[in-house]
């Protein structure tokens, strides 16, 4: 089976649908050929599709729907992140200020 790309199959249809219609004079053969999605005419020639440009599409689309996952995440954990710090912030609000006179003290009296 012959492999083309869907650009290929639609140039080969219409030249199809033209030679029909100019040199076999052909109307009905030519609106049938026009009437073929690209893949019906691939199908009736016995031709395997592969279109790298709709390749290259899927892969940005899937590209952008991986960087859309990967925005999404990372709002979720800035959000996170922000209750973690406000949790953070009232833990250390709650916890009294030590001066460092008091500290110098307490090291005082783990030497002695």
């Amino acid at each position: 089976m012959k492999t083309m790309t869907r650009e290929q199959v639609e140039r080969m249809k219409e030249k199809a649908a033209r030679f029909s219609r100019d040199v076999l004079d052909d109307q009905q053969k030519a609106d049938e050929f026009d009437d073929m999605s690209v893949d019906d005419y691939a199908e009736h020639k016995g031709i395997a599709l592969s279109n790298p440009r709709k390749a290259a599409k899927m892969a940005r689309t899937s590209l952008r729907e991986k960087v859309e996952d990967l925005e999404a995440e990372n709002d979720e954990l800035r959000e996170k992140v922000d209750e973690y710090e406000a949790r953070f912030d009232d833990i250390a609000s709650s916890i009294p200020e030590v001066t460092e006179e008091e500290d110098e003290d307490d090291g005082e009296e783990g030497d002695g």
